[in-house]
């Protein structure tokens, strides 16, 4: 796998994505390994989505530790990340559908990072004080875009995501300028979401032949009285992703000092994760002459073929896996700018030892 620039990411983000992947395909007569395709793409992505839950509640600060307006330490927050798909997922799938992928950008380096995906989230958080030299902090976000949300134009189809979680960090405080405040905390994570992409799986997707066996059940039932092995295709196919994400516990440590009005701060996590992926194909279900099969043709012919195409009304190739589990291990840093009520925190992670690479810039008031 390639590394990550971290330049470049976030010069990507700044730019709005402005790079579209396309494809160019050559047709095969033979079926393409739809499950091996489809289930690569699944273990791709699945690294992904556990950095991507993790997007918000970065704060320079490792605890509220002081409050200006109010009795206790409240701060709110928004902040607005993303995630580097990396580029040889797209390539990777593209070679099992037969087609080749391009980024459309002329900065080469650009093309080493891949595709960013987004989230915007909304955070408060509640903290006790100082204390006696000790303080505690509880933090909560939500984010989250409706299914029917237009995602920027890239060449995919973003349409949907949730993020949420909760944290309680417990810390201590350094007195004057370079004394570290150091916090450990405890924290959950969820995300869910959708994303389509466009111009992976080139015009059509041979998916599966009626077999001469197979063709007299197909006659039968569709009152075709053609000679050749019907081919069965995904016409104008949009690669997809659904996936949901837990984290059920993850262990965080975070270290800053104070600079002026400027905070560098350093921290890690370690968390397990569960997610649930279903990729597939949305598509028109076609034969070897552009035909579309009504919806009952539609399942007698894919019935006869035996093939784990379900017919939803459109052309559906969902794969189901079982759910992905393991450990990630994230470091991550930035700098803060604290100017009394408002502040500003500029941020990146990366999963070790792999990736992916995110960036985060969160904006907020302490009161």
């Amino acid at each position: 796998m390639r590394k990550f620039q971290v330049p470049a990411f976030v010069a990507s983000v700044i730019l709005l994505f402005t790079f579209t992947p396309f494809a160019q395909a050559s047709e095969s007569e033979e079926p393409t390994d739809i499950d091996g395709v489809l289930h690569s793409f699944a273990e791709d992505m699945g690294a992904v989505f556990p950095a991507f839950t993790d997007i918000g509640m970065q704060w320079s600060l490792p605890y509220s530790a002081r409050s200006y307006l109010l009795s206790w330490p409240l701060g709110i927050g928004v902040t607005t990340g993303a995630v580097a798909i990396p580029e040889d997922v797209f390539h990777t799938a593209a070679e099992g559908f037969g087609t080749t992928v391009e980024l459309g950008v002329e900065d080469e380096t650009l093309e080493t990072v891949g595709l960013p995906l987004m989230a915007t989230t909304l955070e408060v958080r509640l903290g006790t004080g100082d204390g006696q030299g000790l303080g505690i902090d509880i933090g909560g976000k939500i984010g989250m875009a409706p299914s029917d949300a237009d995602g920027l134009d890239t060449g995919r189809e973003y349409q949907s995501f949730m993020v949420s979680g909760l944290d309680v960090r417990v810390g201590g405080r350094g007195s004057g300028l370079l004394q570290p405040k150091l916090a450990f905390g405890l924290g959950i994570g969820y995300s869910s979401g959708h994303i389509a992409l466009d111009g992976l799986a080139g015009e059509r997707v041979h998916v599966d032949t009626v077999t001469a066996d197979e063709h007299s059940q197909y006659q039968t039932n569709s009152g075709d009285e053609q000679t050749d092995e019907p081919r069965i295709y995904v016409e104008n196919p949009t690669l997809y992703a659904d996936w949901e994400t837990d984290i059920p516990l993850e262990f965080q440590a975070q270290g800053s000092i104070r600079l002026l009005f400027l905070r560098p701060f350093l921290g890690a996590k370690v968390s397990g994760f569960e997610t649930d992926i279903e990729t597939g194909l949305h598509g028109d279900v076609v034969d070897q002459d552009g035909q579309e099969l009504d919806s009952d043709l539609e399942s007698q012919a894919l019935s006869a073929a035996e093939t784990s195409i379900h017919e939803t009304g459109i052309g559906y190739r969902p794969i189901d896996s079982d759910a992905i589990t393991g450990t990630s291990f994230r470091i991550f840093g930035g700098l803060g700018v604290n100017l009394w009520v408002i502040n500003a925190d500029l941020g990146a992670s990366y999963d070790v030892p792999d990736g992916p690479l995110g960036v985060q810039l969160t904006g907020r008031i302490e009161l």
